[in-house]
């Protein structure tokens, strides 16, 4: 059985035109929360894999709870596999930040978050253009960020905003789905001869409305290749490990 998609919009559009309609509906439709430091940020993600020889589809729902601040064990799950991830200990930090006092730091205005992400967390200089060979790097953080299910207001937007200022960010021809929506697929190419030539992940957004839905990518594992689309199903801040919204 064939299913035709209604094309909502007949001219192709640019990356720039997706990521900043995604920024556009990211501040229209976020709700603006603000989680104490002993609380954790509650995630349910379905994972869609796929192998690429052939074979069964077989699908993942993870839930995850992970600590606001960093200061108590998370629960996560990855693919079906479930753990307890210790604290942050003294002095340890990731970046782009997780920690949500180290979110509410950085910048809303897209070209200042690309210079702080770009000289990470030491004093931005944000007079200085950023180099050829940076911006690999600034967008890989740039999407390292936009993984968190819950940011404070009006990050998200910026993020979306500043990746469509990275050079090699493009739209694959063609239209794909997520959870029976059409969706338009953006990917980051890098330059030849670096990690990030290849096709790596995919920012998936909803082919009308330019709503982020998720991502695609391939996993490599067994000797076997396989596609995986994911997308959240919710997210909320909530009180303890376990407890559901």
């Amino acid at each position: 059985m064939s299913t035709c998609w209604t094309e909502p919009r007949t001219r192709t559009v640019s990356a720039t035109t997706v990521l900043r309609g995604a920024a556009a509906e990211a501040l229209r439709t976020e709700k603006p929360v603000a989680p104490r430091d002993d609380q954790f940020i509650y995630t349910k993600e379905v994972i869609e894999e796929t192998p690429v020889s052939g074979g069964p589809k077989k699908t993942y729902v993870d839930e995850s709870w992970n600590s606001v601040d960093g200061s108590k064990k998370s629960y996560v799950s990855e693919l079906g596999h479930k753990q307890w991830v210790p604290p942050f200990q003294k002095g340890q930090s990731t970046w782009p930040p997780s920690r949500w006092s180290e979110l509410k730091q950085l910048p809303t205005d897209p070209a200042k978050l690309t210079a702080t992400l770009r000289d990470m967390g030491g004093r931005p200089d944000y007079g200085r253009p950023t180099k050829a060979d940076e911006w690999p790097m600034v967008q890989y953080f740039l999407s390292g960020l936009l993984r968190n299910a819950v940011l404070p207001k009006g990050l998200r937007s910026a993020a979306f905003e500043a990746l469509a200022s990275v050079p090699g960010v493009t739209v694959l021809p063609g239209r794909t789905e997520v959870d029976g929506r059409a969706a338009i697929a953006i990917r980051y190419v890098g330059p030849s001869g670096t990690p990030w030539q290849g096709s790596g992940r995919m920012l998936l957004f909803d082919a009308k409305s330019y709503q982020y839905l998720g991502t695609r990518e391939s996993r490599k594992a067994g000797g076997k290749t396989y596609e995986q689309r994911s997308h959240l199903t919710a997210q909320a801040v909530v009180d303890r490990v376990f407890q559901r919204p």
